[in-house]
């Protein structure tokens, strides 16, 4: 058996050698070795950033490759926030849940470490970008005087997109802005028949929005 299995690598007939060795042994009544899983290091398949919105259920999944399955823990995350690890089906991922209470918005990181035994353990720093205004009041305006009014999400978030859909018919003379910087200013100046009206903002990131209602006074 050693000399045909010597024999067929020096031919490069690869996958004649794993045949001829499994007949050989079988023939002489031994059962055949399991050819072992070459390691190999733990590594992070899922996004780093993960677009939650405040008071809103928040439902994530960090992923990871490698052999064998990597086992995952965790530091520093937000007592709110659960870390469920994957069942036996779906090993080296954990699920992320949990409702960013009130006042909870901006960046929020914690740390997910992945081990398999190979290599040294992959870290890699999860962050929820929570969107929620930091902006809490409304606007003032005044009849024939130009004025404004900002809204404004954290500025540790990037990439938000800000609008009004709908500005109320008495709100005619002013027109709402997106300043491309996680800001939205309403500015003009009213006209006769303005009156104070609310105005719903919405902020966007990642397909994800919040919606906020300001009051805009006109005296």
């Amino acid at each position: 058996m050693t000399f045909a299995i010597r024999s067929l690598i020096r031919r490069g007939a690869t996958g004649g050698v794993a045949l001829t060795a499994v007949g050989a042994l079988a023939a002489a009544g031994r059962a055949p070795v399991a050819m072992a899983e070459s390691p190999n290091t733990a590594t992070f398949t899922s996004p780093a950033t993960f677009v939650a919105v405040t008071r809103k259920m928040i439902n994530a999944e960090v992923t990871t490759s490698g052999s064998p399955a990597p086992v995952l823990t965790q530091t520093g995350k937000p007592a709110w926030l659960h870390f469920t690890l994957g069942s036996a089906r779906s090993p080296g991922t954990a699920h992320l849940s949990g409702n960013p209470p009130a006042g909870v918005i901006g960046a929020v990181s914690f740390t997910v470490s992945a081990t398999n035994g190979s290599g040294t353990p992959t870290d890699q720093v999860v962050t929820l970008d929570i969107l929620g205004f930091t902006t809490t009041n409304g606007g003032s305006f005044t009849i024939g005087q130009p004025g404004s009014f900002t809204v404004a999400v954290p500025n540790s978030l990037s990439g938000v997109s800000m609008s009004a859909p709908v500005i109320p018919p008495h709100l005619a003379g002013l027109a709402f802005v997106d300043n491309g910087d996680g800001t939205g200013t309403l500015s003009g100046t009213p006209v006769a028949g303005d009156k104070s009206s609310p105005l719903r903002v919405r902020a966007s990131l990642g397909g994800r929005t919040v919606s906020q209602t300001f009051r805009i006074a006109i005296g």
